[in-house]
């Protein structure tokens, strides 16, 4: 399956709330596996985000942190989105709904990671 970065960046949060989730072996055996495919670019998001703040020269607190204003961070976000518009080839044996029946996601966090899903598109009901 293709896959945009910006998808990847936008699953990692959902990623991290289902790995903390008890949930059958096999389901967890397929996040697992997919979670090894997605990690190489986990890390190439991380490097793009990296290289943004250096080239914004954002300046540095004592702790290291950067500091970044409400205005920087927009331009930063438009910056990372433009950025993450590759698409990579991703595989991993898909996922049914009903296996992760007892999950809690919010809709936003299910849209996130839909793509993990073989059966999500019929589940939805298309308007008359």
């Amino acid at each position: 399956m293709k896959l945009s970065l910006e998808q990847i960046y936008r699953a990692y949060p959902v990623f991290q709330v289902l790995i903390e989730q008890p949930l059958p072996v096999s389901v967890n055996l397929k996040l697992r596996d997919a979670v090894r495919e997605l990690q190489p670019h986990f890390q190439e998001i991380a490097d793009i985000q990296n290289k943004i703040v250096q080239e914004q020269n954002y300046p540095q607190d004592e702790s290291g942190s950067y500091l970044v204003t409400e205005e920087s961070h927009d331009e930063f976000l438009s910056i990372l989105n433009a950025r993450l518009q590759r698409f990579v080839d991703i595989e991993w044996e898909p996922i049914t709904v009903d296996e992760i029946v007892d999950a809690k996601l919010s809709i936003k966090e299910l849209e996130a990671v839909s793509f993990l899903f073989s059966d999500i598109e019929s589940l939805v009901e298309t308007p008359m």
